[in-house]
């Protein structure tokens, strides 16, 4: 089945501090969640950790990207049948004191709980334009979804690219700072891009495996037979 993909929450909060609040939601029931996120620092920008909620562990599905004052990353938790409804924290590694953070939070259904997480890829680091973009180098499944995010240093809107879903787009400033994430789950599609006033940017994206349907299995049939005298005989 095509895997199914629906943002839960998303913002950016530009206040400093060393912890940071994803807002209240309502995970789908054994759904996998993917969480991005981004920090930014007046020198280096410092790495964070989401406190574990849903009846799952978060799992770092790549290693943070830092570029100078900016950082990204990706988190995968796979939901229990009863996640419920709650927020949960993300704390800035080693108590550093970060000025701003933001995040999306995707919850995707029809995945493989074996193997759920394909590949995790980041973008360039270092580019200026108005253009974002991250490509994936392959596909294991045309239905498998393409999860990204675009995060750039501009209180300015992003806008998706045609063919792909976005989420909400999130800006403000002190400092500026905009993001939005984008998906894709109806074929092959291994670039994805993310337009907006041209500022420096970051890309990060994460391939989710498809949950392919078994062959159904055979049915017993009985083996039946009639003796002489027309009674059924053998296997029922």
């Amino acid at each position: 089945m095509t895997v199914a993909v629906a943002e839960q929450t998303r913002g950016y909060n530009p206040a400093d501090a060393t912890v940071y609040a994803v807002g209240s939601n309502t995970p789908p029931a054994s759904s996998f969640l993917v969480l991005f996120t981004a920090t930014r620092h007046a020198t280096t920008a410092p790495a964070s950790t989401p406190v574990n909620a849903y009846g799952g562990t978060w799992v770092e599905l790549i290693g943070e990207q830092v570029d100078g004052i900016t950082a990204i990353g990706a988190w995968g938790l796979q939901c229990s049948a009863s996640p419920g409804t709650a927020g949960f924290n993300v704390n800035i590694d080693g108590g550093i004191t970060a000025i701003g953070f933001s995040h999306s939070l995707l919850a995707c259904t029809g995945h493989d709980p074996s193997g759920t997480v394909v590949q995790a890829v980041v973008g360039p680091t270092g580019t200026t334009s108005g253009t974002s973009s991250i490509t994936f180098p392959s596909l294991g499944s045309a239905t498998d979804a393409l999860l990204t995010y675009h995060i750039h240093r501009g209180n300015t809107a992003s806008t998706s690219e045609a063919g792909w879903t976005g989420g909400t787009s999130h800006q403000d400033t002190g400092p500026n700072h905009g993001g939005r994430a984008e998906w894709r789950t109806d074929r092959s599609d291994l670039t994805a891009t993310m337009t907006f006033t041209s500022v420096r940017w970051q890309t990060i994206g994460v391939q989710i495996k498809e949950l392919v349907s078994g062959v159904a299995p055979k049915l017993y049939v009985p083996l039946v037979r009639r003796n002489h005298l027309g009674q059924m005989t053998g296997r029922a």
